[in-house]
């Protein structure tokens, strides 16, 4: 994921992929733009030349909002052994030693991390490990634990773990000593690691409410030091499983501390129909006060990560061509109840935008207003998505040979683009209204790769609105092809880029695609009467997927199943059209 700190707008990184994805709305004739090339000085005089590069608009900064440690308690039960100082070392570019014993390292190191480990239990079991920590003090249930840990009986401690980590029952609950020490060492370790202009180490935790097996986790990060995060501990799934309760913890955080923080939904695919549900956990349907706590605190939405993409799915969007991608739908988290077809509408972004609308239109406040990152929710502290560089989730499902068997989901050139977008348009993640014209919003998109990655496929808008019935709508549109390639007017579709994957060596070669793509699009279909959503999806040519890569390290026959290639994207966040 990048960030463009100067605008409220943020963008998404799959794996190696880079996109410079701006999108922006704008009315204005854009050679009439292009063309102003005398300049006002401050002391108001005019100069021929054009304007310096401002750096306000190119800070833009690579990192990681969802990572775990050993110090998330189900990280831990599954081999975790890394540390926060590891996960921060490892994002700043050192080496480090996974648990397999293998020597692991980034391409390139990362400008900041949150390291968000559970808040049930927050390093609770690292401290149970050690005799002389002190944490089985008048602590009865953690002598029982720390037992356990002794005698390798994972069973029963996982067994105990899953009854307690929602339960409000006392027995279960941590000493509130211990609680506050640990979360005063998490807080320190952010700010020993946090370098002002070099690298960025938030301080934050996961809620982890998981309502009948079904996911309704928060990722919650700080943007203060420890001055002011450990004023409170952190709200954990065992105080209330009700996001809005969680929302009501962040203000009287703020409220107390003066501080500022915000909550990152989880992707929904694992809700089973909770995450974007029209009902509130208390069975009453959503009301404004709702709407309005829920965009307050939850400004983006984590659309993709290992668990699974949730951007879109295939039975939701059937003309859709590539909305089957990494998609994960068995179950809850638990898989302790079944996927039916009527929870996927409220666990998908694409729907969930649309839903955001109708909610909008009967409530003066869109919940479900906001902008789309990715992020890892690596276990084992490593923050490694590349597909020759992939880590897996879990310190037990790091790079060996049969790996596979487990269940694992998986520039802008010129400084005038971004003068027209930010000065004359709306960003992505913004508003665009009518403002008197009822003329068709025009979109200037560009896009380009990763140095070290794949070309790009194509550029798409992806736009939803509500049809004069009120009932959700759906288009794609290839608005940016490489190779010279045009949709076909009969059938709608782009013909396919082809593939130059090697599979038994595990390599592909950029002799397709582009490294570059870019476009202006006016909306052909625009109505100024109805409410719309527009975002961007940009696709990478075909690549050996990660578990290619180990099919050649260990020299092993894949099962047919498996699947070997992948097609990364990225996603901008949306621009909302309100008539």
């Amino acid at each position: 994921m990048w960030i463009n700190v100067e605008k409220p707008a943020f963008f998404l990184r799959r794996k190696t992929l880079i996109v410079l994805c701006t999108i922006f709305a704008t009315v204005v004739p854009l050679g009439a733009v292009r063309g102003e090339a005398i300049q006002q000085e401050p002391s108001g005089k005019t100069t021929y030349s054009p304007p310096a590069r401002q750096k306000k608009m190119t800070n833009l900064y690579w990192g990681d909002t969802h990572l775990h440690t050993s110090a998330s308690a189900d990280a831990y039960t599954m081999g975790g052994v890394l540390t926060r100082d590891d996960a921060y070392r490892f994002a700043m570019g050192q080496t480090v030693t996974a648990e397999n014993g293998m020597k692991v390292k980034l391409r390139r190191p990362l400008d900041f991390l949150a390291v968000t480990d559970h808040a049930e239990y927050l390093g609770i079991f690292r401290k149970l490990e050690d005799e002389n920590s002190g944490a089985t003090k008048n602590w009865p249930l953690g002598r029982k634990w720390a037992e356990y840990i002794k005698n390798k009986q994972a069973k029963e401690l996982g067994l105990e773990f899953a009854e307690a980590i929602q339960s409000t029952d006392p027995k279960y609950a941590a000493p509130q000593e211990l609680r506050y020490n640990i979360w005063k060492e998490v807080a320190e370790t952010a700010d020993k690691y946090n370098k002002p202009g070099c690298f960025t180490a938030f301080t934050g935790y996961e809620w982890t409410s998981m309502i009948g097996g079904d996911n309704l986790h928060r990722v919650v990060i700080f943007k203060d030091g420890k001055d002011k995060t450990t004023q409170l501990l952190p709200f954990t799934a065992q105080h209330s499983t009700d996001p809005e309760k969680l929302w009501d913890a962040l203000e009287k955080y703020e409220a107390a501390t003066g501080g500022e923080v915000l909550a990152i939904a989880h992707n929904g695919n694992v809700s089973n129909g909770r995450m974007f549900s029209p009902l509130r956990v208390n069975g009453e349907p959503l009301d404004k006060k709702y709407a309005a706590d829920r965009a307050r605190w939850e400004p983006v939405y984590e659309v993709t990560q290992v668990k699974g993409d949730g951007e879109a799915h295939p039975k939701l969007s059937p003309t859709d061509e590539f909305a089957d991608f990494e998609t994960w739908d068995e179950g809850n988290i638990m898989l302790s109840a079944p996927k039916k077809p009527e929870m996927l509408p409220y666990e998908y972004a694409r729907p969930a935008l649309a839903e955001g609308l109708k909610h909008e239109a009967k409530l003066g406040v869109n919940p479900f207003k906001f902008g789309m990152i990715g992020s890892t929710d690596i276990h084992n502290g490593l923050s490694s998505t590349e597909e020759d560089n992939f880590f897996g989730k879990f310190g037990n499902e790091e790079p060996r040979a049969d790996r596979y068997k487990h269940r694992m989901a998986e520039v802008l050139q010129e400084d005038w683009q971004l003068v027209i977008g930010y000065e004359k348009g709306v960003p992505m993640g913004g508003d665009l209204t009518a403002a008197g014209s009822r003329k068709a919003p025009t979109f200037m998109v560009a896009a380009a790769r990763d140095p070290d990655g794949a070309n790009l496929d194509r550029i798409q808008i992806i736009k939803g609105w509500l049809d004069k019935k009120g009932d959700s709508k759906e288009k794609i549109y290839d608005i940016a092809l490489s190779d010279g390639r045009r949709v076909d007017p009969e059938t709608g579709k782009a013909p396919a880029v082809g593939s130059t994957i090697d599979l038994k060596n595990a390599s592909y070669t950029n002799t397709i695609g582009a490294p570059e793509l870019a476009t202006v699009w006016s909306d052909p279909d625009f109505d100024p009467d109805l409410r719309a959503f527009y975002y961007v999806r940009v696709l990478e040519i075909p690549t050996p997927r990660w578990t290619a890569y180990d099919a050649k390290f260990f020299n092993v026959e894949m099962p047919e199943k498996i699947p070997m290639t992948v097609q990364d994207r990225a996603y901008t966040s949306p621009i909302w059209y309100t008539p």
